[in-house]
């Protein structure tokens, strides 16, 4: 059943048709081809569904935005740099007192989650004594925000427990939205994992806000928005953003590989991994991977590609360990790196033409899987590990998600095995799992227009 709408909007209908904007939030994800799929394609499908004279997106300076070739686009500071000075400013001041033995006892040392929450606290009670709303990206944020109908966030939200002080700041990110538009929505989200206590209450309160969230996992984020009881808030499970991002051609995809040194007729694994795994342990991914592959191909005879997802700081230059590793293999002829590519289109064919996906990307094994091919995901951590079970529960076996840390190299050829054994009768079933998940991708963007009462069939916005 639909609830209620919203008790707080601030906004009249007759003004509410005036503003026909969109606010497209990303999470400050940057510098990774998955998130930029996610990105490009949801710009793609608001401007189809939804017709809006604009579409802002949240942008830090100097940093990478894919926007398209859409005029409508327009780019938008982000307030993060601006809470999070803010909150930097709490913790000098209070530090300041601490040579007081109450406050000593009670100010949190290395806590910064009560820095944030403090933030929030006077932003909301005492806006003058915090000075936020003066800032100029912030203002500018809220300028945009009051021009649109809809706030739309997709890809990395950081909805989990691993930076709880991300939690915290996105939920003053929603309630600024709440006030603001007619419909607040997070799109394709990955929710969790959120175990403990506190994170659990601070995401209770952020989907306070929010009407509409559609889910990329199969069963976590729904089981997780049901023990948090949030009234609002409508779902559905509708898989990845990135699901129907338009590859480019096979053409375009036989020349990259030819520069990898890849011939059109011959067989490879799109293989992907990263340096920063986002776990506390540091590992040596070049002598971890090389073990690997040496089994891989003592298995299958199959040419070997690495393929570069990130190419940012955050997560390190993929392109970077590609080249390390085929150094520490002895550069053989069965192991390819592909140039460099930010064109995520043609990532997403090259992927296409393998004959499976293998590694850690979260969107590498998305392009093999939504293209027919199996997916063998080698993650780390708790973070990897839940977003890779629930990516592979929609497909089943022969693909699977292995946990690196307790996988032993025969599982990994027992893998490579299945995988490669009644190959076309897994790609047959890879390919009616896809059809399934076309019935109800777009549910999100359908769910908006009902809810904004938009009339006509999707389609190419006019000039």
């Amino acid at each position: 059943m639909t609830p209620p709408a919203s008790q707080d909007a601030l906004h009249h209908e007759d003004s509410a048709v005036q503003r026909d904007a969109v606010y497209v939030d990303h999470g400050e994800a940057y510098g990774n081809l998955g998130e930029e799929a996610m990105i490009l394609n949801a710009l793609a499908r608001i401007e189809t569904f939804l017709h809006p004279r604009v579409i802002y997106i949240t942008h830090a300076a100097g940093k990478p935005l894919p926007t398209g070739d859409n005029p409508r686009v327009r780019d938008t500071p982000s307030p993060f740099r601006a809470f999070r000075n803010a909150t930097n400013r709490l913790h000098s001041a209070f530090q300041k007192w601490n040579w007081i033995p109450l406050l000593r006892l009670l100010l949190p040392k290395d806590n910064d989650v009560f820095y944030w929450q403090l933030a929030v606290f006077l932003d909301r009670w005492f806006p003058a004594w915090l000075d936020l709303r003066k800032q100029a990206d912030v203002r500018e944020f809220l300028c945009a925000l009051d021009d649109c109908r809809v706030y739309y966030h997709v890809g990395m939200s950081g909805l989990n427990e691993f930076w709880e002080p991300g939690l915290v700041y996105k939920g003053w990110v929603l309630r600024q939205a709440r006030r603001r538009v007619d419909l607040v929505v997070l799109s394709s989200q990955g929710l969790g994992p959120v175990t403990r206590p506190s994170a659990r209450r601070e995401m209770k309160g952020l989907l306070e806000h929010v009407d509409v969230v559609s889910l990329r996992d199969k069963t976590y984020g729904a089981k997780l928005l049901a023990e948090l009881a949030v009234p609002r808030v409508r779902s559905e499970v509708v898989f990845d953003e990135a699901f129907s991002f338009p590859a480019a051609s096979p053409e375009t995809a036989e020349a990259w590989l030819a520069q990898s040194g890849l011939s059109p007729d011959e067989d490879f694994v799109a293989l992907h991994y990263r340096e920063t795994d986002y776990t506390m342990v540091a590992t040596d991914s070049v002598v971890r991977l090389g073990k690997i592959l040496k089994v891989a191909r003592t298995e299958t005879r199959f040419k070997f590609l690495f393929v570069p997802m990130s190419y940012a700081e955050h997560s390190g230059v993929d392109f970077v360990l590609g080249k390390k590793l085929a150094g520490y293999l002895g550069n053989p002829d069965w192991f390819c790196v592909l140039p460099e590519c930010r064109d995520v289109s043609i990532l997403k064919a090259v992927v296409g033409q393998a004959r499976f996906s293998m590694g850690m990307s979260y969107h590498i094994n998305v392009f093999s899987l939504t293209q027919g091919h199996p997916g063998l995901i080698l993650y780390t951590g708790g973070y990897y590990g839940l977003k890779s079970d629930e990516l592979i529960s929609f497909y089943g076996p022969p693909s699977v998600a292995l946990d690196l840390d307790q996988t032993t190299p025969d599982q990994i050829q027992n893998a490579i095995r299945e995988i490669t054994a009644n190959y076309e009768s897994h790609c047959q079933h890879i390919a009616a799992v896809n059809d399934e998940m076309r019935r109800i991708n777009d549910w999100t963007l359908e769910e908006i227009r009902r809810r904004l009462r938009i009339g006509g069939a999707p389609g190419k916005c006019p000039p």
